[in-house]
């Protein structure tokens, strides 16, 4: 059995991890803004990008938004231990930002 400091300490990693890539997509948002519109390659984001007039401010806090709400209940979910939460959408977020990493290093960015 896994002691209850270790779950918290690996959740608490693997968030920390999570955030850090979501900083940096941001960075590379607002720095990429010129050739965003053009190089997009998610749907939801060329939206964003188009209803903002081609600028990325609408595009950063909805990532913010999502990313904030995501940690949120990431958090809630260790405070109650409900560890199967907990691991399920860690899973998912990791996985999407393991895309988002891919994506730099296979568009050469």
């Amino acid at each position: 059995m896994v002691k209850e400091s270790t779950k918290q300490a690996i959740a608490g990693l693997m968030l920390v991890a999570i955030l850090a890539v979501s900083a940096y997509d941001s960075y590379r948002c607002v720095t990429d803004q010129v050739i965003l519109p053009l190089v997009e390659i998610n749907p939801i984001c060329v939206w964003l990008i188009k209803l903002d007039a081609g600028r990325v401010a609408i595009l950063i806090g909805a990532k913010t938004f999502g990313t904030g709400a995501a940690s949120a209940f990431i958090a809630a979910c260790i405070a109650l231990k409900k560890w199967s939460w907990v691991w399920s959408v860690i899973a998912a977020l990791t996985a999407a930002q393991v895309a988002v990493v891919a994506c730099y290093g296979i568009f050469g960015a």
